[in-house]
């Protein structure tokens, strides 16, 4: 009776707000983490104490199979919907293992804890880009122009960098969505009372633009005819682009 109540909870197991499913081989005492694939880039799952987990799967794919112990926590790092990174953890009795894993171009690498924790450290700093931070000098260009009575600044993410967020500090003024990226920052006025900035936003290889304004540090979207007057007023004479 027990073992049968134990088999109906190990197959009904889910918790879909994490996009978790756990199901039973036919062996009934290994079970498999299918992964999917929600819109978090980061995302950390813990198999139940009840469940032995021997394979971890994303996207239909293993990356993860272990015939000794169980994986009881798993930590995923995407891009997009890419997989990037992953941590994997074995427990067979009192022994703890962490596979540190990278995935890139259809490669799978085991990495060093060091090695794991230096590169997803950069694979999100370069995502985030903040405008109360100074900008790294190897991760963007930096351009002047003067379209308007106040000198502007033009920040574009090199070819392997594409921002998915931008923010004030702890303010946030934009993240993407799945299928967009941001390939240009253009600063107008930042600081003081009011600031404001556009942003050239690629969706799918269809581009738009984006205009923000700041009032005591807090950001707003508004339409581009409000944008260009209150920038006018502010900053001089402006030319329309």
């Amino acid at each position: 009776m027990m073992l049968i109540l134990a088999l109906v909870s190990l197959r009904t197991l889910h918790t879909s707000g994490d996009h978790i499913v756990v199901d039973c081989s036919p062996d009934y005492f290994t079970a498999e983490i299918v992964v999917d694939d929600p819109k978090k880039p980061c995302s950390s799952f813990s198999s139940p104490i009840y469940t032995f987990v021997d394979r971890v799967k994303y996207d239909g794919k293993v990356i993860g199979e272990t015939s000794v112990g169980r994986f009881s926590y798993v930590n995923i790092h995407r891009f997009y919907t890419e997989l990037r990174f992953a941590e994997l953890r074995i427990e067979d009795e009192l022994v703890v293992k962490h596979i540190y894993l990278e995935f890139f171009d259809g490669e799978r690498k085991e990495l060093s804890e060091r090695e794991f924790w230096l590169k997803t450290q950069k694979f999100f700093v370069r995502f985030t880009f903040d405008l109360s931070d100074p900008v790294v000098p190897d991760m963007f260009t930096k351009k002047k122009y003067q379209p308007f009575g106040t000198p502007s600044l033009i920040f574009t993410p090199r070819r392997k960098y594409r921002i998915l967020r931008v923010v004030d500090g702890e303010n946030e003024i934009w993240e993407s969505s799945d299928t967009e990226y941001c390939t240009c920052i253009i600063v107008h006025i930042y600081g003081g009372i009011n600031s404001f900035i556009q942003l050239l936003i690629n969706i799918k290889e269809q581009y738009k633009a984006l205009y923000f304004e700041s009032k005591e540090y807090s950001w707003r979207e508004i339409p581009k005819d409000d944008f260009y007057n209150k920038l006018e007023i502010a900053s001089g004479p402006a030319a329309r682009f």
